[in-house]
């Protein structure tokens, strides 16, 4: 019995495994944190942080982290592809900075919606050939949000 799927999940079933892959991710990178937290702790590395916000902040980037690489792994197992994994992490980076920006916690309910999205954007069917110009732009638009986020991260890391 093989652990991954033979072939790729396509129509409605396609947003169901991308919903069963989002929590499975949910569950490793969890797990990362719960394995994180303690260990950063002894490590002794926010020492000289005064406010308390060094242990969260380095936890949390540990653990998005885990989740991105949970995230590759689950779209490799389940056939949605790597595409489908960079576009969940993009989105989730949109809609942690929206819901920093806005102030407004109930905007990260948004995220819900985060697997059915990735799935309806790299969605193709296997009856045809898919085109040449899709993916070239879709990985523009990945890395120009990507790169917006870094930009965003360090402004507010730096206190700007």
């Amino acid at each position: 019995m093989a652990g991954r799927l033979s072939e790729e999940p396509w129509g409605g079933a396609r947003f169901a495994y991308a919903y069963l892959a989002a929590f499975l991710s949910l569950i490793g990178a969890a797990l990362v944190g719960v394995i994180a937290y303690p260990i950063l702790g002894a490590s002794g590395a926010c020492q000289a942080d005064g406010s308390g916000y060094c242990l969260p902040a380095t936890t949390g980037l540990v653990v998005f982290v885990g989740l991105a690489g949970c995230l590759v792994l689950a779209g490799w197992f389940i056939r949605l592809g790597w595409q489908w994994a960079c576009w969940v992490i993009v989105l989730t980076l949109v809609v942690g900075q929206l819901t920093v920006q806005a102030n407004n916690f109930y905007l990260a309910l948004v995220a819900v919606l985060i697997p059915a999205l990735a799935a309806l954007i790299t969605f193709r069917r296997p009856d045809r050939q898919p085109g040449r110009t899709g993916p070239v732009i879709r990985l523009v638009a990945l890395g120009v949000v990507a790169a917006q986020f870094i930009v965003w991260f360090a402004l507010l890391a730096a206190g700007a």
